[in-house]
C-alpha cells in the first residue's frame, strides 16, 4: 500500500464531473468544463499536441526513472479541431515497476507534469486544470484497478488519499523536469519513439 509520514496540508477534491456515470474528483474547480477535447484548454491546437506530449514524456520519464521497462511512447495525429475528447498518446511499459510508490509516481506524472508546464508558461487556469484532471481518468483508473481500489481514494476516509499520488509524481518532477520538457518537444517532432531511444536521448538508464 501507498504511505506517507508527513502532515499533509489542507486539501479538498471537487465533484462536479461526471464520467461513464461516477462521481470524478478533481483537485481544480470548474463546474462548466466536462471533458478533455481541445476546445475545453481554448489554447492553440499545437499547444494542444505539446500539452498532450508533456504528458507522455512525464510518464516515460517517470517510468525510466523508477528503473521500470519502457517499450515505446506514441503521440496520435495533432488535434484536428473540436468534438470528441483527445484520444491523447500511449505510453507502453511493463509493469510491476520495483516498488508501489514508482509505480504510483509513473501514473500521477502525466496530469501533474501538465499542470505544471501551464503554471510555467502562464496559461493555467481552473478550466484547463480540470480538462487536465479528466484527460488523466484512465491513469487514475489503472492505479486503483492495481489493487488500490478501497485503500487509496479521494477524501472518502480511505487510507491513502490520492493526493498522496499526486505528491509522489510532484517530487519525481522536481528531479526530472528538464528532462520531461526536453522529450516533449521531441515526441512533438518524432510522433514515436521506442524506449531505448527515450533512454539514449535522456541520458536515463534504460531496462
Amino acid at each position: 500500500m501507498i504511505s506517507h509520514t508527513a502532515e499533509a496540508q489542507e486539501r479538498r477534491w471537487h465533484r462536479t464531473v461526471v464520467i461513464r456515470g461516477d462521481s470524478y474528483p478533481t483537485r481544480s474547480y470548474a463546474p462548466t468544463v466536462y471533458g478533455s477535447a481541445p476546445e475545453h484548454y481554448g489554447l492553440p491546437l499545437e499547444q494542444v499536441d505539446l500539452l498532450s506530449a508533456v504528458h507522455e514524456a512525464a510518464h516515460a520519464v517517470a517510468v525510466l526513472a523508477g528503473r521500470g521497462r519502457l517499450n515505446w511512447v506514441q503521440l496520435p495525429a495533432p488535434a484536428a479541431g473540436t468534438g470528441a475528447d483527445s484520444p491523447g498518446g500511449v505510453t507502453d511499459w511493463r509493469s510491476p515497476m520495483p516498488t508501489i510508490e514508482a509505480f504510483a509516481a509513473v501514473l500521477g506524472a502525466g496530469e501533474r507534469a501538465t499542470d505544471r508546464w501551464l503554471r510555467e508558461a502562464g496559461l493555467w487556469s481552473p478550466e484547463r486544470a480540470v480538462a487536465v484532471e479528466i484527460g488523466a481518468w484512465g491513469d487514475r483508473e489503472l492505479l486503483l484497478d492495481a489493487g488500490n481500489r478501497g485503500t487509496v481514494g479521494f477524501g472518502e476516509g480511505t487510507a491513502t488519499d490520492y493526493f498522496v499520488v499526486h505528491d509522489l509524481a510532484d517530487a519525481l518532477l522536481d528531479e526530472h523536469w528538464p528532462a520531461v520538457t526536453a522529450l516533449a518537444e521531441h515526441l512533438v517532432e518524432r510522433r514515436y519513439l521506442t524506449g531505448d531511444q527515450v533512454a539514449d536521448f535522456t541520458g536515463l538508464p534504460g531496462c
